[in-house]
């Protein structure tokens, strides 16, 4: 099964095997914006290719503006490099691990394992 366009929040991934394709599925997000007032920012917005070169050719919004090509995106907090789509989660652990340190040093030295894994499982489901 292909899922073209994954959704979450505000956020949108459109995946196709072309270019065409991929300039036919930002039209029809620009179409149902303008029908239902929702407003796509191309300032905002990224293209890379995973698993081949990028064409010469830009992909271009509704407006003309042009959607810059990159060899990283980040998407739900999670990075991906081009072409081989490896996720980089040095972020997301940088932001664990200081989380984390900060539980510890609140509690002080002699601090309680089992309070330590509350909080931090208090931190995590407050953050997702």
């Amino acid at each position: 099964m292909f899922a073209g366009c994954l959704l979450y929040a505000d956020d949108i991934v459109m995946l196709s095997g072309s270019w065409y394709g991929l300039q036919k599925m930002i039209n029809i997000c620009w179409s149902f914006g303008i029908l239902w007032d929702i407003k796509f920012n191309p300032a905002k917005s990224l293209v890379t290719t995973f698993g081949g070169p990028s064409p010469i050719s830009d992909i271009k919004s509704i407006e003309g503006s042009v959607i810059p090509v990159v060899n990283r995106v980040k998407y739900l907090g999670c990075y991906f490099s081009a072409p081989s789509a490896e996720m980089d989660l040095s972020p997301s652990l940088s932001k664990f691990h200081g989380s984390f340190n900060n539980i510890l040093n609140v509690i002080g030295h002699n601090h309680d394992e089992i309070l330590a894994v509350y909080i931090l499982r208090k931190l995590i489901v407050y953050r997702l």
